[in-house]
């Protein structure tokens, strides 16, 4: 309660610095409150293009233990899918796609990576795994129509965004 009334405070201040900053036509530049945990981080070149990078979260205690699970989980199927003939392998093909969804959790998805820079004149979209280039997207900023940030679900009770770009 007490983080949230900060909170407020904090864009009060905020939202009353842009109005002076209007009326007087001064700049003030203001930092954005981050999520707790967020990794992310939010720049401006010098040609004011805004960049938002989001750097991959590396292992943590649920990827791993995702990981342990999927190597349990494949060490029981295995076996199984191979002594039964093929009516056992045929029924054991949704095991081994929830298998493989967890070990994506696990190897996959704690190394992926982002960056979204939107300039006066173009955008580009970067995705990264472990380090590497995976995905590329840019256009025209002017063919973006709006972007929209939101809270895409609850994890356990923490918020994990989502911005999308419309073009």
């Amino acid at each position: 309660a007490e983080a949230e009334v900060a909170r407020k405070k904090l864009l009060a201040k905020k939202k009353s610095a842009a109005i002076k900053s209007e009326i007087t036509g001064e700049s003030t530049k203001t930092s954005a409150i981050a999520p707790f945990g967020s990794q992310a981080t939010i720049t401006r070149t010098d040609a004011g293009s805004l960049t938002i990078t989001v750097p991959s979260s590396g292992p943590r205690s649920d990827s791993i233990l995702a990981g342990v699970f999927s190597l349990v989980w494949f060490s029981a199927i295995l076996p199984a899918t191979f002594t039964g003939g093929l009516a056992s392998a045929m029924f054991l093909l949704p095991f081994w796609a929830s298998g493989g969804m967890v070990a994506k959790l696990a190897f996959y998805d704690p190394f992926l990576g982002g960056q979204l820079t939107i300039g006066e004149y173009a955008w580009s979209l970067k995705g990264t795994w472990l380090g590497l280039k995976k995905k590329e997207r840019d256009g025209a900023t002017e063919d973006l129509r709006g972007a929209v940030a939101e809270v895409a679900m609850y994890v356990h009770g923490v918020p994990n965004g989502e911005l999308r770009l419309y073009g």
